[in-house]
This record gives C-alpha cells, sequence and structure tokens, in this order.
C-alpha cells in the first residue's frame, strides 16, 4: 500500500520534501505549504517564556520547567523552529537554561539533552 510522505496533512511520514507533489499525496496548495513551514510554537512565546523563566525562576519551579521543556520537545516540527530562531530569541533560550543549571534539582540528561534540543548547547 502506498502511503504519503510529504509532512502535510493526510501524510503518515515526513520522508520526501515539504510540498513536493509526492505521487501518492496529490497537489499541495500555496497555504498547505506556508502551514508546513510554519512553527508550532510562536518564537515570541517561546522567546518571552524563556525569559520571564531566566528572570524569575526558583528551585521550586523546577520540576514545572523541566515538564514543560520536555513537552516542548515533543512537538512537531521544533527542530524547524530551533533553526529560524533569530540570535535574541536563542539568547533568551541560553539564558533560561544557565538559570535553570543554577537550581538544585535541575538535570538535563536526555539524549539529546534539552539544552541541546532547543539549539543553545
Amino acid at each position: 500500500m502506498v502511503s504519503c510522505d510529504d509532512g502535510g496533512s493526510g501524510s503518515e511520514y515526513s520522508s520526501c520534501s515539504p510540498c513536493e507533489d509526492c505521487a501518492d499525496c496529490g497537489p499541495r496548495s500555496a497555504a498547505e505549504c506556508r502551514a508546513l513551514f510554519s512553527p508550532e510554537i510562536a518564537p515570541e512565546v517561546l522567546g518571552a517564556t524563556a525569559a520571564a523563566i531566566a528572570r524569575g525562576a526558583t528551585a521550586e519551579h523546577v520540576p514545572w520547567c523541566a515538564h514543560w521543556l520536555a513537552g516542548l520537545a515533543q512537538v512537531g516540527r521544533l527542530a524547524m523552529t530551533v533553526m529560524m530562531l533569530d540570535r535574541a530569541t536563542l539568547g533568551q533560550l541560553r539564558a533560561m537554561f544557565d538559570a535553570l543549571e543554577g537550581l538544585a534539582g535541575w538535570k538535563d540528561e536526555g539524549s539529546p539533552s534539552l539544552r541541546a534540543t532547543f539549539g543553545v548547547a
């Protein structure tokens, strides 16, 4: 059985170029292609939350932060979002991880680490 593999709506995999007219997917509209390349998480939200965590996180917040970051790491297209972040947002993420690493109870032992997943390893 043939399956659609271009990462767009109705696809099962993402093994050919996005919005490429794979024989089994059919044509994609321009709107579908734009949606495929838009981030799942708005960079402004990611940066603002990272900045707030960097400024105010305490050891009591570590479990919530770890849970939030692990959840974000599961978001589809996060890698694409991270690749498109500007320096300011990456700086906010870096500051957040620096602040978290200074708190008791913070562990980032996954493979890859959360820091690496968010592009600031």
